[in-house]
């Protein structure tokens, strides 16, 4: 879940009639992320669980499971712990070997909050990540936690304010859309509180640096990182037998997320992974992916991000004129199109972020954990 910026969601238009995707626009699945996450068969073997798109600020990642002869790998655990348990029981279902690997491919909770759900029902788990991932998810992960477990409720008081009172905070009516929207952020949020303060946070206990090889049987594994990206600690996971790439949040669809991110850095390991020879491509969320379209669309965004980052603060702008300065309207219609959900994701959670992230590296403002 992401609680950095929760109240201006108080602010949504209606949602209730959303347009038709645009083109490049990934077609947002919404639903509730508690109820469960799709299984879609990608190879012998090999499955992709998918998150539905959220309409709150409550996001969970997606996961792969590969089966081998000896055992399971699995990528990322999520945060909505009742879709973790139902992907758990999937997997006993499928196979009665162990999971014996479970990759967390950065420190965000919602690919990892849910590790003491495997570690409980997979007792000899081996839990893996970058050594960055590990250190950035005991120290700011940690700090996260806590802070959004203190956040959340006051936040939903007001909700609920503004819900009784049939208001927002300045008095102006709540049109019928905003009602259903903020109903959804009180379910979303309350629910997301109470797996937050039970969850059983489980840290990584094998780390590396660049790659390390994981044999289930005679079937190869590859975890790879490509250095700084959407996180410090990014690792992506390569089945080379069936083509198939697990990018974490490196990719992720309908829109990006830039919270932590390197922009400076992204494209280069967006290069890289592009280079890997797959067929199929599971983001961090978002559908399956087939080609590299989407992901060479984000790359540019990075891009231009940077780009026109650098020139800011080359003409001596400040941060708030560098927020004004950048304009990527062309590139965010093609992501967004007219969909005020896919919009304000993209404002809130990727381009603000973003231009943030970058002025800062762009100015040597913030010395990077």
């Amino acid at each position: 879940m992401r609680t950095k910026s929760l109240c201006p969601l108080l602010a949504l238009a209606a949602l209730a009639a959303l347009p038709s995707p645009g083109a490049g626009q990934v077609a947002p699945r919404y639903g509730s992320v508690f109820d469960g996450s799709a299984m879609e068969r990608l190879a012998e073997g090999v499955y992709a669980f998918i998150a539905p798109d959220s309409k709150t600020a409550y996001f969970n990642g997606n996961t792969l499971v590969v089966v081998g002869e000896d055992g399971v790998l699995v990528v990322d655990s999520g945060d909505a712990l009742p879709a973790t348990r139902k992907i758990i029981a999937e997997i006993k279902r499928l196979t009665p070997l162990p999971v014996r690997f479970l990759v967390n491919t950065h420190w965000h909770w919602d690919h990892a909050l849910g590790n003491g759900e495997y570690r409980a029902a997979f007792p000899g788990v081996a839990i893996v990540s970058t050594a960055a991932t590990r250190d950035l998810m005991d120290t700011r992960g940690r700090t996260n936690l806590a802070g959004s477990i203190a956040a959340i409720p006051p936040y939903l008081d007001s909700l609920r304010q503004a819900l009784g009172a049939g208001a927002r905070r300045d008095g102006t009516p709540l049109a019928p859309g905003e009602r259903v929207s903020l109903q959804a952020q009180v379910d979303d949020l309350g629910r997301g509180l109470q797996y937050y303060r039970e969850a059983q946070v489980a840290l990584p206990d094998v780390t590396f640096e660049r790659e390390l090889t994981v044999r289930l049987g005679t079937r190869v594994v590859e975890i790879m990182s490509f250095g700084p990206g959407n996180t410090a600690g990014d690792a992506v996971v390569y089945v080379p037998d069936a083509k198939v790439i697990a990018s974490g949040d490196l990719i992720v669809a309908p829109t990006p997320f830039a919270y932590d991110s390197h922009v400076f850095d992204w494209p280069a390991a967006m290069r890289r992974l592009m280079a890997l020879d797959a067929a199929v491509i599971v983001p961090g969320h978002g559908p399956v992916m087939r080609d590299w379209a989407y992901a060479r669309l984000i790359t540019g965004i990075l891009e231009t991000v940077g780009v026109q980052v650098r020139a800011a603060v080359a003409r001596g702008l400040g941060l708030e004129e560098t927020r004004k300065a950048v304009d990527v309207s062309a590139l965010r219609a093609r992501v967004a199109g007219a969909d005020p959900i896919l919009a304000r994701n993209f404002d809130q959670f990727f381009l603000a972020q973003a231009v943030d992230a970058a002025y800062k590296d762009a100015t040597g403002s913030a010395a990077r954990k």
